[in-house]
This record gives structure tokens, sequence and C-alpha cells, in this order.
């Protein structure tokens, strides 16, 4: 009996040394390598360095992607000093869409936009034109042209060749339509500027018709030449 008990005291201490070097394991040293960050982490491991989702606790926290030690990807920055920064990193530097909120003698501060390399650029520009919604429409083109007018030019091309539907309607949020012999549009214009176009076309063979529209949004001032082809 006695022998029994020491083999079982003995299987508990063995058992208990394993586990402990599992659990060992399961906490391996995994670093963070930016400095503020250094401390406290839990999280995907690789080679030693965190890698994949993880949080971070040292001067600074941070919680989100890493990759070889460092943030990298998307992520939520919480510094020493109370501001927060939410966005993407790249090797552990602000760069891309990201939104830094901070105080400033009592007053709340928001940097929303682009950063690079650690340092904020500015509002990411919007495009100078937008498509809101098309059907039916595969092929198109927007060409900002040298004409001194505030005009907006559709071209509808089928084969290389202007085609002049009957049933083209054009809409828009102000200025004028205009119709000339090479092309159908708008004029007298303010930006931005959002419009319509809606017509239809038979299909090669001629058995049916086929329904397009377009809306779109143009930002930019001056002239401007949309060809629809088909």
């Amino acid at each position: 009996m006695r022998y029994l008990h020491f083999l079982r005291l003995f299987l508990v201490i063995i058992l208990t040394t394993s586990i402990g070097m599992v659990n060992a394991q399961d906490i391996q040293i995994c670093k963070v390598l930016s400095p503020e960050l250094s401390g406290e982490y839990t999280g995907g491991c690789k080679k030693g360095l965190a890698d994949g989702i993880g949080k971070a606790i040292g001067t600074d926290s941070y919680s989100g992607s890493f990759k070889k030690g460092f943030p990298n990807g998307k992520g939520t920055y919480n510094y020493a000093s109370g501001a927060i920064y939410e966005g993407m990193f790249v090797n552990g530097k602000r760069n891309g869409q990201g939104k830094l909120t901070y105080m400033n003698e009592e007053k709340k501060v928001t940097q929303d936009g682009i950063w690079k390399e650690d340092n904020y650029i500015g509002v990411k520009p919007e495009p100078a034109y937008e498509i809101i919604r098309k059907e039916n429409i595969l092929r198109y083109s927007f060409v900002k042209t040298s004409d001194p007018r505030n005009m907006v030019m559709i071209k509808l091309i089928r084969n290389g060749i202007a085609i002049y539907p009957d049933n083209l309607l054009l809409s828009s949020s102000g200025g004028s339509v205009i119709q000339q012999r090479s092309f159908t549009g708008f004029e007298q214009l303010q930006y931005p500027f959002s419009g319509n176009i809606k017509y239809s076309l038979l299909t090669p063979f001629n058995n049916s018709y086929v329904d397009y529209e377009l809306d779109f949004l143009i930002r930019e001032a001056g002239s401007w030449e949309i060809t629809l082809s088909h």
C-alpha cells in the first residue's frame, strides 16, 4: 500500500510538472518590438514575435493586427497621453486611413484622414467624378477637356459609330440641356453637378429593347466628355 501511495505521489508530481511545462510553452515569450508596447502580450505568435490578432500593454496599449512584432494592419492604439488612434498601421507606424483623437487645452481634436510614416497627410481627396448607379452600361469614360465652358458632352457609341437614340432622356441638378450635331449634353453648369442619362437600344438582332441608365456626379469644375460604348 505504501508503495502504491508513493507511486501515485510520483505520478502526480510528474503530471504537475508536465502541465507546468505545457503551460509555459502556451505562455511562450512572444515579443512586441515597439518599445512603448513592450510588457504584456496575448495573441498570435510566430517565431517568437507577435503575429496575427493580439493585444499588447506597455506604457501604451494596442489591440489589433500584428506582423513580425509590430502593429501591422488595422488596430486601435491607446497612448499614455490619453490620445487614441484607430486605423491602419505598417511596421508599427500609422500608415493609411486612420483617426487620431486627443485633447488640446481641454478641447477635443480629431485628425481623420490619410497617414504616412506616422505623419498626418490630410483628408483623402474626393474623386473628380463618381458613378452613382449604372444599368446595363459596361464601358464608359469620363474625360476632362480643354473647353473653357462649364459643360458636359455626352456621346453614345456602338461599334465605333455615334448613335442618337430617339428616346434619350437627360436630367440634372442644374444647367440646361444642349443638343448639337455631334453630341448631347448639359451647359451652364455649377459644380458639384449630378446628372442622369436614360435610353433604350435594340439588341443586335433587333428583336427586343434593352434599357440603359447612368447616374453620375462630377465634383471638379470644367468641361467634361462622357462616352458610353456599346
